[in-house]
């Protein structure tokens, strides 16, 4: 950077900030009182900057008396490029149209000097671009005042073009003297906390009720009475006032007479916090689908009282990354590389933990590995715990006592994850409290292999003491400290750009600090395992192993999800992934080095190897993409499956033959309705997958469609395959299969964080018990489908569809049975079937190999080869790498 460069003179501005001049404005919020005059009369403060290079820039602005104190008033300020100026006709606009002539008061806007096109607008929280329409909505008139000193709505909180949360009070607005608090109630009633939000609601009643009702301390919500809204409003939530301020209030007043100390009330809501948060991780609920499993349209959604699927770190740290590095491109680098080390650290930490651990047998004989999948709060900290400090005397006695003494509040991130996220969010948000006071700022002071430090803050202690006593009640293992500490690097990570987006002055400066803390958080001791493929995603390089996640060549700004990918004999690989409207996107990877390749991502619904998608893919959806191989494609009333010129007259055939073979043995079946060279086109069956009711936790469904099968399956097993000219599939392809798997995975280093020579002596063992199976033992031959498993069978009321039948073969029909047996297992170690509906699964299985006199052997074995051929196959699906890796040294072969 050179003397004249303007960002060397002020180290205020972003690198970013030269296509946005007005951001200047904002950093220096003072300077807008000389835009604004009148309506800016003394000194204000600027907050919840969001920042859009070229684009626009928006803050919230504080109002502050003489004394630097708030007074209550808040606006919001934006600054704006020539490329949104439509943006500000558009407020205008809506301003006007619902409060008529008055709208005309709640902005005013600002040319910028020397910068034509380029604009301030100075505007109250009514005229909010992203709010206006939902505060109408919720508050009628009475919007039109918020944030200032006439208001009668008393505003809580006010992140511009998120969200806005008001008190209102017995049926009607809150007068700010009427406020309650240190545990008073207001005469006109229980007052209401009413949360309206630009988006629809996260926070979902039914799961709320759900965890409610099983005893988690949760914000309870409440009709909203005192609004205009519709009762089922989805940018509305309420709850009744609780208590008299959060944990982090109380421990701050305490402090004051305490020696900065907390005080027993403090010890007490802190250990009280603690028990409800591990009463939240124990709760029984199932997890959620997610989007990426590859499961159909619809089955990612988490659906009515089902929080959401996990986070993924890679992806997240990801686009932090590309945000900072329009800030600084220094502290950027930095990031990056801290990125990859703390995914690396929560990798190591989680193997340590024992997180694996054992849960009986499986088909096979041998034990599985369970993921901990715990219910989390998502932004776990002390501000997020309401206390009813008057009843903190004994808080963490029993739940009665938790429940009246605090409740969990701001549920909109609830998902699933492990229990160390949420205790180590709680931990990076003690470390910035301290960095803030001008306190220690390091980790916590008993984790001396994550680089020692001080900074396990007694609220901290307290919380964590709660949490491991409720816990042990539930037979629950509170996360090792280690887990912890690499989860508290993690989210303080995410919160690296807090000093800018609070423009601090010192941003910077403030910035670096938190980045110095991670790097003791993260710093790797000699023993600590190499980088992972995935940790190095986090840097940013497109030529990774199998990332978590690529750029969308279409929108660098975006990013695409990596689903699964498909490893070749010659190094390259193909991968299905989904960008941000969740459509289907195909890649290809080419081998650069050992250990990465390039990724080149298709345009959607693009191959030059199947050129009929190009067409089909305007007109419909794509379901499946697979570089240069296949595609599908819904339309409304078929689906249509593209191939390669010349393949599909042959793929009809076979199809039309085993639509007779399926329906004749009860089941239904996709029937051919016209091909040409490169596409076939096939009817839509009604009903869902086994897989996804299993998700969905539709029990009923779930079972009678299981039982379906049963019934049906043997007639296909025994049916007679001449007429379908079927070909064998033989132990020997079973084992040329798997050791093709186990090959791919061997080409890739670091793709799976097991030892390659314990995955070729798994081979082998798994090779000897097939090889060892008599010819004769029992029925060795029938009707196989090969890729059995629960997504392939769809359920309609008594009637069960089967899938993907083009891969029929005549063969041992334990191969089949182990298939879907072992498919379950994995689905339940995933977290998206429930343990009672494996277990009856496991028991049908069973049932039907007797029924069809398949020895217990077989099944082992068979059993062992799918087992491993799919710890290989989601080696290479990032999302499922580590548990595949564990189901991997699980694995032992031992007889049936």
């Amino acid at each position: 950077m050179n003397a004249a460069d303007p960002r060397a003179a002020n180290r205020l501005l972003p690198d970013a900030a030269a296509d946005l001049p007005g951001i200047e404005l904002i950093l220096e919020a003072q300077r807008l009182r000389e835009r604004f005059p009148e309506a800016l009369p003394g000194p204000v403060r600027a907050g919840y900057l969001r920042f859009k290079p070229g684009v626009s820039a928006t803050a919230r602005l504080d109002l502050l008396d003489d004394d630097g104190l708030p007074t209550g008033e808040i606006r919001w300020v934006g600054v704006y490029s020539p490329r949104s100026g439509k943006k500000i006709a558009k407020a205008r606009r809506r301003a006007q149209r619902l409060y008529g002539t008055a709208g005309r008061e709640l902005m005013e806007v600002r040319d910028l000097p020397g910068h034509p096109g380029h604009r301030v607008v100075l505007g109250r929280i009514a005229a909010d671009p992203k709010l206006a329409g939902c505060l109408r909505s919720v508050l009628g008139e009475r919007a039109f005042a918020l944030g200032t000193a006439g208001s009668g709505v008393p505003v809580l909180r006010f992140n511009p073009q998120r969200r806005v949360v008001v008190t209102l009070d017995g049926g009607r607005a809150a007068a700010p003297s009427e406020r309650p608090g240190d545990g008073e109630r207001s005469a006109a009633g229980p007052p209401v906390v009413a949360k309206i939000t630009a988006l629809p609601s996260a926070v979902d009643p039914l799961l709320v009720q759900r965890l409610s009702r099983s005893g988690v301390p949760v914000h309870p919500l409440v009709p909203c009475h005192g609004t205009e809204a519709p009762a089922a409003s989805e940018h509305l939530r309420c709850s009744e006032w609780f208590g008299d301020g959060d944990l982090a209030a109380l421990a701050r007043r305490e402090a004051l007479h305490a020696g900065n100390r907390p005080g027993d009330r403090t010890g007490s809501a802190a250990r009280a916090a603690g028990a409800g948060l591990a009463l939240l991780h124990g709760a029984r609920l199932r997890p959620g689908p997610s989007r990426t499993d590859g499961g159909s349209e619809g089955e990612g959604d988490p659906g009515p009282g089902r929080p959401a699927p996990p986070d993924d770190p890679v992806s997240r740290l990801r686009a932090m990354g590309t945000d900072m590095r329009t800030l600084d491109a220094g502290l950027a680098d930095r990031f990056a590389d801290l990125a990859a080390a703390a995914v690396a650290r929560i990798e190591a930490s989680t193997m340590r933990s024992g997180a694996e651990r054992q849960a009986g047998p499986g088909l096979g004989g041998f034990p599985h590995a369970v993921s901990e999948q715990a219910l989390l709060h998502g932004d776990f900290s002390a501000d997020q715990v309401l206390v009813d400090s008057g009843r903190c005397g004994d808080a963490a006695g029993g739940a009665g006592e938790t429940r009246a003494a605090v409740v969990l509040t701001d549920l909109e991130r609830m998902r699933w994850g492990r229990s160390a996220d949420d205790l180590g969010n709680m931990v990076a948000v003690e470390i910035l409290e301290g960095l803030s006071a001008g306190g220690p700022a390091g980790p916590p002071d008993d984790l001396p292999e994550a680089g020692g430090g001080e900074h396990r803050t007694p609220v901290a202690e307290a919380v964590m003491a709660g949490y491991r006593d409720r816990a042990a009640l539930l037979h629950r293992n509170a996360p090792p400290e280690a887990e912890i500490c690499a989860w508290a690097a993690y989210h303080l990570l995410l919160r690296a750009m807090g000093p800018f987006r609070n423009c601090s002055p010192d941003w910077r400066a403030e910035t670096a600090r938190i980045l110095d803390v991670v790097t003791s958080l993260v710093h790797e001791d000699a023993g600590a395992p190499p980088r992972t493929a995935e940790a190095a995603a986090c840097s940013g390089a497109s030529t990774a192993l199998v990332p978590a996640t690529l750029p969308d060549p279409q929108d660098p700004r975006q990013h695409l999800t990596m689903v699964r990918a498909w490893p070749k004999g010659d190094g390259r690989m193909t991968a299905e992934l989904l960008d941000a409207d969740g459509r289907v996107r195909a890649a290809r990877g080419v081998p650069e080095s050992p250990d990465a390749l390039t990724w080149t991502v298709a345009p959607y619904g693009e191959d030059p190897r199947l050129p009929a998608l190009t067409g089909l893919s305007r007109s419909g959806r794509l379901v499946v993409h697979r570089h240069g191989r296949r595609a599908v494609v819904a339309l409304p009333d078929r689906y249509v499956k593209v191939l390669a010129r010349g393949a599909a007259a042959e793929v009809a055939r076979g199809s039309r033959g085993l639509y007779a073979l399926a329906t004749s043995a009860g089941f239904t079946a996709p029937r051919v309705l016209a091909h040409d060279e490169d596409t076939v086109e096939f009817s839509v069956l009604p009903g869902r997958s086994l897989h996804a009711l299993g998700m969905a936790d539709q029990r009923d469904a779930y079972l009678r469609g299981l039982h379906a099968w049963a019934r049906r399956w043997p007639r296909l097993v025994t049916a007679d395959p001449a007429p379908f000219e079927l070909p064998e599939f033989t132990v020997a392809d079973e084992i040329r299969t798997l050791e093709t798997w186990v090959a791919r995975v061997g080409m890739f280093p670091g793709i799976l964080a097991v030892p390659q020579e314990q995955l070729a002596a798994l081979r082998d063992g798994v090779a000897r018990e097939l090889s060892a199976l008599p010819a004769d033992g029992g029925t060795t031959r029938g009707v196989l489908h090969r890729d059995l498993h629960e997504k392939q069978l769809l359920a309609h009321g008594d009637s069960i569809g089967v899938l993907d039948f083009d891969t029929a073969a005549v063969g041992d029909p334990a191969l089949d049975l182990a298939n879907l047996g072992v498919h379950l297992e994995l689905h339940r170690d995933q977290g998206v079937l429930s343990p009672s509906l494996h277990e009856e699964g496991q028991r049908v299985v069973h049932e039907v190999a007797s029924g069809l006199g398949v020895p217990s052997a077989r099944l082992h074995a068979y059993g062992l080869s799918a087992r491993l051929r799919l710890v290989c196959v989601y080696a290479f699906r990032p999302r499922w790498r580590e548990l595949a890796a564990a189901r991997a040294r699980s694995l032992e072969i031992t007889a049936p």
